[in-house]
């Protein structure tokens, strides 16, 4: 069928663009009025952030998506990095069909593309994510009395608190999955606090150490930001650096 509105988005002056319109109208039927032109200012047609930026703007402008209205990405026309922003879009904060043009054929066609992004994602994260969270806990367990306000009996439960539990002793990002009620908060709080007593005792140790070596007057400490940055960057195998990796817990 026919398209009940169309959007152009255009980093080209209005002006300039107006004839496109104008050609666009009379090739596809679709009366002008229903072709609204939109600038977009962009620093550069190939910035994947500026695009995608700009993008997600516009189509909030106007109240998209919505249950009432089906909509549609037309690839072909802009840069490549513009393609790749409209298939990302499309696959996750904007559902639409896709759609291509190819200037020795004819109408339109229709993009066959995998389902969802996340479907093509996740697996190989959840993959390697698990594989980061068995080199983490193959370690001794040490104490962590924070988990205590976690209230259980199950033996599921149970076993995430345990590998929460060493996963804490270490400053890497944690991703947090379960249903609403199961205790996600507890969990985040909970880790938290652990690696928060775990950075506070080592910094202690570590001022105790350096005022020994300054002659056992305690008169050159160290500051605890400056050693939460050793213990960021540490190569101590048990602070291994934050940003290498994802560690995932399921919480339910």
């Amino acid at each position: 069928g026919g398209f009940g509105k169309v959007r152009l988005l255009t980093n080209y002056p209005i002006k300039r663009s107006i004839p496109y319109r104008d050609w666009l109208a009379d090739r596809t039927g679709i009366a002008v009025d229903k072709i609204d032109l939109h600038a977009v200012d962009l620093p550069s047609p190939v910035d994947y952030d500026a695009i995608y930026e700009a993008v997600s703007r516009n189509l909030e402008a106007a109240q998209l998506p919505r249950d009432d209205v089906d909509l549609t990405f037309h690839l072909s026309p802009g840069t490549p990095a513009m393609t790749v922003i409209w298939i990302v879009l499309a696959r996750t904060r904007f559902p639409a069909r896709l759609i291509q043009t190819e200037p020795e054929r004819p109408g339109l066609r229709e993009v066959k593309f995998f389902t969802d992004v996340a479907d093509a994602f996740l697996p190989e994260f959840l993959r390697r994510s698990g594989e980061r969270i068995n080199r983490l806990a193959e370690g001794p367990r040490a104490p962590a009395p924070e988990f205590a306000r976690i209230v259980h009996r199950s033996e599921s439960l149970s076993r995430q608190i345990d590998l929460a539990k060493r996963v804490a002793s270490f400053d890497v990002p944690v991703l947090l999955l379960g249903e609403t009620g199961t205790g996600k908060e507890l969990f985040a709080e909970a880790i938290h606090a652990a690696l928060d007593r775990i950075v506070r005792q080592e910094s202690d140790l570590a001022e105790t150490t350096v005022g020994q070596k300054r002659g056992g007057d305690g008169s050159c400490r160290v500051p605890s930001a400056a050693f939460r940055g050793l213990v960021v960057g540490a190569t101590d195998p048990r602070h291994e650096p934050s940003s290498t990796c994802c560690v995932l817990v399921h919480a339910h």
